[in-house]
């Protein structure tokens, strides 16, 4: 069993496993009821402890290492001189330190133009599970053009709060994405910070996208994953 057809593509390739033997069921994703029941006041309150306003940031979630893409992401962000700081929220992964260096060089950009405090890159290492959500739920859009993902649950997850997405056109992340969120070339930043750029100036697209991402995000709800793996074990049985 595997997450994607992405992945079953590489199992067969690179193990030389027999097709038959694998099959996708993807993965699922729920909101926890706690986090639905939550008063959006203190939602708001939790992002605003980062002094940052809804709707006017970016988020980046995942691990800070090279396969995350987060160096180019960087670069993307600042060519469009987006006036909305880019939060990129998860712990050091492999190989971090160019990226922690790429991170932190980045501040200087700002401000050396005497740019606000609210204009910056923002790293935080890491978050609780409900904050995280919180910040997500109220991000302009979430940034994700990861140069490899088995499945993309940070998408996902954002798709079902509602939040727009720019994620990479490799690997899983366009059957996770669909027609629901805007895709980019992970190695070319010029077409990352097109889509940035487009997300961040057309409100009708960020409402389109934000309609899309829930209808998108209920193909992979603990329901229909329950239904694909059965399907599996009543086949084997």
């Amino acid at each position: 069993m595997t997450v994607s057809e992405s992945s079953r593509r590489d199992i067969i390739k690179y193990l030389g496993v027999d097709e038959d033997r694998v099959v996708n069921t993807y993965q699922a994703v729920a909101l926890p009821e706690r986090h639905r029941a939550r008063p959006a006041e203190e939602k708001l309150r939790e992002i605003a402890a980062f002094r940052l306003r809804p709707q006017r940031y970016f988020i980046f979630v995942g691990a800070v290492e090279p396969k995350k893409n987060i160096e180019r992401l960087i670069d993307a962000y600042l060519s469009t001189g987006s006036r909305y700081p880019l939060v990129i929220v998860g712990k050091l992964g492999w190989d971090y330190e160019r990226v922690v260096e790429k991170i932190e060089s980045a501040a200087p950009l700002f401000s050396r133009r005497k740019a606000p405090p609210r204009q910056r890159i923002i790293h935080l290492p890491y978050l609780p599970f409900f904050q995280m959500l919180s910040l997500v739920e109220n991000a302009r859009a979430m940034l994700f053009p990861s140069l490899y993902e088995g499945f993309g649950l940070p998408v996902l997850e954002a798709m079902l709060l509602g939040t727009p997405v720019v994620a990479a056109n490799t690997s899983s992340l366009p059957e996770v994405v669909g027609e629901a969120g805007l895709l980019a070339d992970p190695y070319d930043s010029m077409a990352i910070g097109q889509a940035i750029r487009m997300i961040d100036h057309d409100d009708d697209l960020r409402a389109e996208l934000s309609r899309r991402g829930p209808e998108q995000a209920a193909q992979f709800s603990p329901e229909r994953y329950s239904e694909r793996v059965k399907a599996l074990y009543d086949e084997l049985l």
